[in-house]
């Protein structure tokens, strides 16, 4: 009886073990997908990380039109373009990646004129992702 006990907590401790090292190793493909990559190394002052380790863009005292020639080459404009059409995703995800000020508004604000231009049959989920990449 104590032999059986002994061999089925050896493994549950074995199983324990390998799925501890399969989520660390899956957790470190993430943190490299989300890091700010050379192409945007002038911008990367623009970054810093957040609570957990992940990137934000923090504009604040940035002119509204720095702001926007800045966001173009971002991975973050990725990221929020990549979520369109769920738009609440898009505007989730802007709220967490962006430290707020001027820019951070009028994104959200951009963001509810092209949800409403989409639910309105106005524009394509394709011609909103293209409005928002190339921001003016």
């Amino acid at each position: 009886m104590d032999r059986s006990i002994l061999i089925i907590f050896a493994i549950g401790a074995a199983f324990i073990y390998f799925a501890m090292s399969m989520f660390a190793v899956s957790s470190g493909k993430e943190d490299a997908k989300w890091s700010v990559d050379d192409r945007n190394a002038p911008y990367a002052q623009y970054y810093k990380k957040d609570v957990l380790g992940d990137p934000v863009l923090d504009l604040s005292g940035v002119s509204l039109a720095q702001a926007k020639t800045i966001w173009s080459t971002t991975p973050t404009k990725d990221r929020i373009v990549g979520k369109l059409p769920d738009f609440s995703l898009a505007k989730s995800e802007a709220d967490l990646t962006i430290v707020n000020g001027e820019f951070k508004q009028y994104l959200l604000k951009y963001l509810s004129h092209l949800e409403e231009k989409y639910i309105g049959g106005e524009i394509t989920a394709d011609q909103a992702r293209n409005k928002l990449s190339t921001l003016k």
